[in-house]
């Protein structure tokens, strides 16, 4: 009875309990990290064999179909027929030595970096950052700066909407500054990429005005009467101011020739694109002998123009929308000395050129030297002068005649519609007797194009 009176006093105590407790959670602090541990590098070890298992499937891939390489984009591993897969993202690329290299792969839990020898896995998610790009331009030079928190790789710029066929190797770094000129004008796109394989592009313009060595209203060129058609090239894409005068027709003694006409217009053109230009030449005159009886012409004034083929105005007669600008030139004088009780002298001017429809002459008995319209003219279309009457779009009359002087020459500018351009219209005008002597012609850059 004793002992069992001895053995029911006997249990634990409170501090007995507590010593316990400490104990148990003094080895639940040792041991549970390293169960922890192990669990975490037994599922860190799991990821890898998955990826390496897609390095091996990948491989087996090549070998089967015989390819040498894969896209340079990589192949996505998501995609890869691998058992149980769990890729969440990431891709295996071909580097630069030719071996397998996986970039960004996840599942979400881990993250598998660099060639199938030098895995390095990390918990965690992938860097998700993509690097930027960003340019500024001045004229036509872009200054392009890229970077990344894990390090650029790459760069290249394309024409806007077409894709990287070669990327430009730099150096990795965080952050680095390129400059980089254009051939021509036009939408571009430049392009980074980090050493992850993340791609970023941002795009960007030069204007036409980079490629032009002038400003507007600077360049001016002036085309003086040579005989012969000259050839402009355009040096910078804008709109261009044409200019034409037509030539005076020639005196005939005391009678002066008609002055010829003016046009103006406004075209735009590309640089490179060619113009041809004639500047008219005054018509030859006559001194006039002073004989009774004596009759004395004048020639007609040249026409001035410009068009986009070469040739004389003549030869457009079945190439007409060749033809941008017409001035017409002015109509030869006439003199006749005649006698009535006494000696008298007649003069009469010649029709003045340009216009929509040249001058005409008339004489005190109502003969009379036709001026050239839009659509005919004495003189027939195109007409250069060098007869009485003056040259144009149609050419003035008066070559035979008696007692006459000769016609104008109408002008044109049909070529040249009016046109509207930020906000600014340009509109042709054309007129007549404007110009003395010979003939000429002249093109203004008025507006680069943006």
């Amino acid at each position: 009875m004793k002992n069992m009176e001895n053995m029911k006093k006997k249990g634990f105590t409170l501090i007995e309990l507590l010593a316990v407790i400490v104990v148990l959670s003094v080895i639940a602090l040792i041991t549970v990290p390293m169960i922890m541990n192990v669990i975490e590098k037994t599922r860190k070890e799991a990821f890898k064999d998955s990826v390496l298992g897609a390095f091996t499937t990948l491989d087996y891939y090549l070998l089967e179909n015989d390819l040498q390489d894969i896209p340079e984009a990589g192949i996505e591993v998501k995609d890869l027929k691998l058992k149980n897969n769990s890729f969440e993202y990431g891709i295996i690329i071909k580097n630069s030595e030719g071996k397998l290299e996986a970039i960004n792969v996840s599942d979400g839990k881990y993250c598998a970096q660099g060639e199938q020898t030098k895995l390095e896995i990390n918990k965690g998610e992938c860097d998700a950052e993509a690097p930027t790009v960003e340019v500024e331009v001045e004229g036509k030079k872009a200054t392009i700066t890229l970077r990344d928190n894990v390090g650029v790789i790459g760069y290249a710029v394309t024409e806007k909407g077409k894709e990287v066929t070669e990327w430009t190797t730099i150096s990795e770094t965080k952050e680095i500054t390129k400059e980089w000129e254009a051939e021509k004008a036009g939408e571009y796109t430049a392009w980074v990429k980090d050493k992850y394989g993340k791609v970023n592009h941002e795009d960007f313009t030069i204007k036409e005005s980079a490629f032009c060595a002038y400003k507007a209203g600077e360049f001016v060129q002036t085309f003086e009467n040579i005989g012969n058609v000259e050839e402009f090239t355009v040096p910078c894409d804008g709109i261009y101011k044409l200019e034409v005068w037509g030539a005076q027709g020639g005196s005939a003694g005391g009678a002066s020739g008609g002055k010829g006409g003016y046009s103006i217009g406004y075209r735009k053109f590309v640089q490179g694109s060619s113009l041809y230009i004639y500047a008219g030449a005054q018509g030859a005159s006559s001194p006039g002998s002073g004989n009774v009886g004596n009759e004395s012409f004048g020639r007609g004034g040249s026409a001035s123009y410009i068009t986009t083929k070469s040739g004389l105005l003549s030869t457009f007669n079945d190439d007409r929308a060749s033809v941008l600008i017409v001035a017409g030139g002015g109509g030869g004088g006439y003199q006749y000395v005649g006698y009535s009780n006494k000696v008298y002298t007649n003069n009469i001017t010649g029709g003045t050129g340009g216009g929509l429809d040249g001058g005409s002459s008339a004489n005190k008995l109502g003969n009379l030297g036709l001026g050239g319209s839009q659509s005919s003219g004495p003189g027939g279309f195109g007409a250069a002068g060098g007869s009485l009457g003056g040259g144009g779009w149609y050419g003035g009359g008066g070559a035979g005649n008696t007692n006459v002087a000769g016609g104008g020459g109408s002008g044109y500018i049909d070529g040249v519609p009016e046109i509207t351009d930020n906000e600014t219209t340009y509109s042709p005008s054309t007129e007549n007797g404007v110009q003395s002597g010979n003939g000429k012609a002249q093109i203004t850059l008025v507006s680069i194009a943006e």
